[in-house]
């Protein structure tokens, strides 16, 4: 699993996926709010923390040479084939 926020993007949607299928029953259900509930809690702060980076970034953007390297999580994968 690469640590992108595409990544995160597609984890995200495929918890939202899961939720909405209308075959799980309701012990299935639950279990699968469980997981989204956790999946929300590392999501919310893997997003703090990229903000948190993105802001520090910002602050320095006078002073970074113009060919500093992007962060990894801040890459976005390719998505042609």
């Amino acid at each position: 699993m690469s640590n992108t926020i595409d990544n995160l993007n597609n984890v995200l949607f495929n918890t939202l996926a899961r939720l909405s299928d209308p075959t799980l029953d309701a012990t299935a259900l639950e279990a699968e709010r469980g997981r989204a509930n956790a999946i929300k809690g590392i999501a919310d702060t893997l997003l703090r923390s990229a903000d948190t980076q993105l802001r520090f970034m910002q602050s320095l953007s006078q002073s970074i040479p113009v060919n500093t390297q992007i962060p990894e999580m801040f890459r976005l994968e390719s998505t042609n084939a």
